[in-house]
């Protein structure tokens, strides 16, 4: 999990997102059974490529590449039934892939990387596998529901962990030392930036061979 930046708001949402939920809130004071085209409007595509952007096209929990496996669910980061009334809140809405949203549910209290930074306050990895920072009580939780150490994961980021391994191991034999530094550079700069499949293990990697003194830090 990376931090990420919320995006200006879709112009669908602001100009009808007020509306959408006055509706919603006096439906739900009515006691009316909510339809499933009022709670969904926030599928709407502008919100959703919006979305996708914000996150470059990975879950905003596990770094999966929606592209890749699934079409992504819009994600309330604080679940809609808990607070109804920030069902359309743009602050509030994320992608998630199906994986991480059907086992995020309707529990609260996670891990947001909009108004925290993940990698800094919460989690580090070591290799392909997900651990805590010190006395990170809501990085646990967030680890525990989400499963963030799922076989699938572990197995692509592992991958992921090798090729970068590879690479850099050819780099490192590059004799020109002009030659490598640029090299390096571009390697780093390239596989750690946001837009990369699970960047946070990338990092994290070129973290450690950064502090054995492997790699320039």
């Amino acid at each position: 999990m990376i931090t990420l930046l919320k995006l200006p708001i879709p112009k669908v949402l602001k100009e009808k997102g007020a509306d959408w939920t006055k509706e919603l809130m006096d439906a739900k004071a009515r006691g009316e059974d909510l339809s499933t085209a009022r709670r969904n409007r926030y599928n709407n595509s502008e919100i959703k490529k919006t979305l996708l952007r914000e996150t470059h096209d990975k879950c905003a929990y596990c770094e999966a590449k929606l592209t890749h496996v699934t079409y992504g669910d819009v994600e309330h980061v604080v679940p809609k039934s808990a607070q109804p009334e920030l069902t359309y809140e743009w602050g509030n809405l994320t992608v998630a892939c199906d994986i991480c949203n059907t086992k995020k549910g309707n529990i609260g209290g996670l891990v947001d990387p909009y108004s925290e930074d993940p990698e800094a306050v919460h989690f580090r990895f070591m290799g392909p596998m997900l651990t805590l920072r010190a006395d990170s009580e809501v990085g646990k939780l967030t680890l525990m529901v989400l499963e963030l150490n799922r076989a699938s994961l572990i197995e692509r980021r592992k991958d992921r962990v090798d090729n970068l391994g590879r690479r850099l191991g050819e780099v490192l034999k590059t004799k020109d030392p002009q030659l490598k530094q640029v090299l390096l550079d571009a390697l780093v700069r390239d596989e750690t930036g946001a837009e990369k499949e699970f960047a946070a293990t990338a990092r994290a990697y070129v973290s450690d061979k950064q502090a054995d003194g492997e790699i320039p830090a």
